[in-house]
């Protein structure tokens, strides 16, 4: 009703649609499509045509049996739904004012640490053995994974019914990165509606396929006004711990080996009721005067303990490959305790994949679980019995000297 008013406002004769379904019809050729994927209800597998994969013709699924379709129907039962990259890259290449802007980047900042773009690390990728040697930084598109769950229908039985799979792109200034343009949903992972996706996987490898492919390949460069090598790579993972959990197979925060990074082990605290990590001093440089500090740390002594190392890359896929050997999910189990890594993850198929090197934890949620306890406290809301029992830990250090804050 509105596009038809506006239409009789304007001088005729005139082109604007009647109605939305015309105006769908108009632009309809610009847009880009998306695909949908046949997926097992129990995240198992895509029924999707690859070359490594055999399951698109199949009617259940290979690896528990659930039928693939609804009853006496060939509607699917669970969807998963992709919006490829290569046509809307394809198609910001070819965008005169977007190229101008990926040219003219390193004249923007003189050298200034105002972004990662400035740092050490973005720009490794482009010395000798980096991802884009050898490669003109306007032609190659470093990307960043955002990955996390959400719950657009509050009155659903899950917290997170499904998970979006988004990606941005680094050479991009902050404030055109961060818009909806470059900054890209590729895919949304449905859940049920009593649960999340069991295992993001079987998604994550058909994103693994496309990176894949579009590695190396060839865009029409507007600036240049003719076609160009391009090369893509995903090279950052912003997402929270339990993100990470899911698509890079390490243990949660909540896990005594709940650190990504290192082989350092937590404490369970009865009265908080979770792990927590108090070895701070370790971080520190050996003949640092923090160490020699009694009364700034939890453990109140002297720290000399060192750095907790770091898996190497060797040693952490062996791990994984002992753990998708293993034949029951007991053992598995265990040595996931014990090492802090469960089995082999799909992005370990891009060849210039370091887990260490490129994962960068969002810290929003911690931030706001200490603004909120802070306020809590502030306001008198947090007086339930873990608060009193921390209180009480507190005042018998601080009077008497016979407890300490937290009981490990």
């Amino acid at each position: 009703m509105c596009l038809k008013n506006q239409k009789t406002v304007l001088p005729t004769p005139n082109c604007l649609p009647e109605s939305y379904k015309d105006a769908y019809h108009l632009i309809k050729p610009m847009i880009v499509e998306t695909r949908r994927y046949d997926a097992c209800v129990n995240d198992c597998l895509l029924f999707c045509k690859r070359s490594d994969n055999v399951y698109s013709l199949d009617r259940a699924c290979m690896k528990c049996g659930e039928t693939r379709y609804k009853a006496e129907s060939l509607s699917a039962r669970k969807t998963f739904t992709y919006m490829p990259m290569g046509p809307r890259l394809s198609r910001i290449f070819g965008s005169d004012n977007i190229c101008k802007i990926l040219y003219s980047r390193q004249d923007l900042y003189y050298g200034k640490l105002t972004d990662i773009v400035d740092g050490k690390i973005y720009k490794s990728w482009y010395e000798d053995g980096g991802v884009f040697q050898n490669m003109e930084e306007s032609c190659t598109v470093p990307l960043a994974l955002f990955c996390n769950g959400l719950y657009p229908h509050k009155n659903m039985a899950t917290q997170k019914s499904m998970w979006l799979l988004i990606l941005t792109w680094f050479n991009l200034p902050v404030n055109i990165r961060n818009i909806s343009g470059p900054m890209m949903l590729v895919g949304i992972v449905p859940g049920t509606k009593t649960e999340e996706p069991k295992n993001l996987d079987p998604y994550l490898d058909l994103i693994v396929v496309i990176f894949l492919e579009l590695t190396d390949c060839t865009m029409f460069y507007a600036y240049r006004g003719a076609p160009t090598s391009v090369r893509i790579a995903l090279l950052r993972y912003m997402c929270d711990i339990p993100a990470f959990s899911k698509i890079l197979h390490v243990s949660s925060q909540a896990a005594l080996r709940g650190c990504p990074y290192c082989k350092e082990v937590g404490f369970y605290c009865k009265s908080l009721h979770k792990v927590v990590h108090i070895n701070n001093g370790a971080f520190l440089p050996e003949n640092h005067p923090l160490r020699g500090e009694k009364n700034k740390f939890t453990i109140k002594r002297e720290d000399r303990t060192s750095k907790p190392e770091s898996y190497t890359k060797e040693e952490e896929l062996e791990i994984r490959n002992s753990y998708d050997e293993l034949p029951n999910k007991n053992r598995k189990s265990l040595l996931q305790k014990k090492t802090e890594l469960k089995g082999k993850y799909s992005f370990i198929g891009l060849p210039y994949h370091n887990r260490q090197e490129e994962m960068q934890p969002n810290g929003m949620f911690t931030i706001a679980d200490e603004i909120g306890n802070l306020f809590g406290l502030i306001t008198g809301k947090m007086m339930g019995k873990r608060y009193k029992t921390e209180k009480k830990s507190f005042i018998d250090l601080r009077i008497h000297g016979t407890a300490v804050p937290v009981t490990v």
